[in-house]
Parts: C-alpha cells; structure tokens; sequence
C-alpha cells in the first residue's frame, strides 16, 4: 500500500499554455495544491466525496467515476476540483422515478452534511452549491418525463435532514465511513513515483 504523499499527487491541468499567466489561473491552481497540503482541507475534501459515494450506494448505483484534481477552462472561466465523485450510471438515458429522485438528493446533499455533522463546518462552507445545481439539474429533467412540476428545494431539505438523522443516530458506522474514505484517497489521488 502507498502512502499518500500530496507533493506526488498528479493534477489534470487541462488549462492551454496560453492562460496559464492569468492571475485567475495561477489563483485555482495555488487552490488546489493548498487543498491538498492542508491536512484540514484535504480531510474536508476527502469527507464531502465519502458522503456522496455512501448515499449514491445506498441508492442503488454500484460503480462510479472517481476524479482527481482538475483545472480547465470552460470558455468563459476557469473551473476545478480537488476530487469529484458521481455514480456511473447517470452518464446515460434515466427514466426518473420518486425513489429515485430522493436517492439523488441524499447522494448530492450527503457530501455537506458529512462536513457539517462529522468536522462542524457551516452550511455556508460546506461545498454543497455544486451539488444542489446538480440535483436541481436531474429534477429538471424529473420534470419534462412527468410533465408537472417538482420543488428542487423540498426535495434538497428532505434530503438533509433524512442524512443528518442518519449520522446523528450512527446508521452510518465510523468503520464504513473510514473504509469509503479510504477508497476516495486510493481512486481520485494519483501520484507519481517519483518526488
């Protein structure tokens, strides 16, 4: 087993040579190498993605895509992330059903909650706004298959709370928690063999 080593960790720098003067750049990439040398940022991380994978599972989705820190520009601004982790199966076609649009919720709203509950960070720095535009994206597409209406927000508050009863009441014990970790730092970090 290797160590983790955050000098070693290997970044995907998808930024053309040519932007990568811009202060905007240089301010993202120094972002994400703290979020790695930081053991309490790194450790927030490394929790927030640990929630998404254990409520994804417990919705029913078994295998996932495991990202690493990326930087890019997306046309109009750069964009990154230290670690992104999100169910394989919602590359594809989905037919949306109730069950299924509260699975989504719990697995999106599980990362911020994780932070809050378990390292007692706010609600306001718990990296959830990404992740309610991407719940809130699948409850658009709920809605065009339904043909009605749906609250992206009643759904997201349902959600929370459903996530923090559980860590609350340990339905998720510290060993599964540990054990998913682990297997966050193992697929999104990368690293070089050399130092």
């Amino acid at each position: 087993m290797r160590i983790f080593d955050p000098n070693r960790v290997i970044i995907d720098d998808s930024v053309p040579a040519s932007l990568r003067d811009s202060p905007e750049y240089l301010s993202r990439r120094r972002a994400i190498e703290r979020s790695l040398q930081v053991p309490d940022r790194f450790d927030r991380t490394c929790t927030h993605e640990t929630g998404h994978v254990i409520y994804f599972r417990r919705a029913g989705f078994t295998t996932f895509e495991y990202l690493g820190p990326k930087i890019f520009h997306d046309g109009r601004q750069f964009r990154y992330w230290v670690a992104y982790v999100s169910p394989s199966q919602l590359n594809g076609n989905i037919l949306y059903t109730e069950e299924l649009l509260l699975g989504l919720a719990r697995g999106a709203a599980a990362g911020g909650v994780f932070l809050e509950v378990l390292l007692g960070c706010s609600a306001i720095d718990n990296g959830s706004g990404d992740d309610l535009m991407s719940f809130g994206m699948h409850c658009g597409r709920a809605q065009v298959q339904w043909r009605r209406p749906l609250s992206v927000q009643q759904r997201w508050i349902r959600a929370r709370k459903e996530v923090k009863l559980d860590l609350e009441n340990h339905v998720i014990t510290p060993d599964e928690i540990d054990r998913t970790k682990a297997e966050v730092i193992s697929k999104c970090f990368s690293m070089t063999d050399s130092g």
